[in-house]
């Protein structure tokens, strides 16, 4: 007999599961048993760029935004401005 598959069974399994899959992620090439010690483990962390620095290729996204500019570079200031 099989235990029964209710929310909170669900919930627990699926807790512990995402935590091993982090534990196993995090832990640093050190700690791991190999024959090389010397080998550490770096991750650089994340760092922000120019919006220069976005290149838009031929595609949907560069379509989609040549679109939206000339939308927004031919609004009219009058409608825009009436609410205020």
């Amino acid at each position: 007999m099989s235990p029964r598959l209710n929310r909170r069974n669900f919930l627990k399994a699926a807790s512990a599961t995402t935590a091993a899959t982090y534990a196993a992620r995090a832990i640093p090439a050190w700690a791991a048993v190999d024959k090389d010690k010397s080998l550490v483990a770096v991750r650089t962390p994340l760092t922000t760029f120019a919006y220069s620095d976005v290149k838009l290729h031929d595609g949907p996204l560069k379509k989609q935004f040549e679109e939206n500019h000339s939308v927004f570079l031919n609004l009219d200031d009058d409608k825009m401005l009436k609410v205020f």
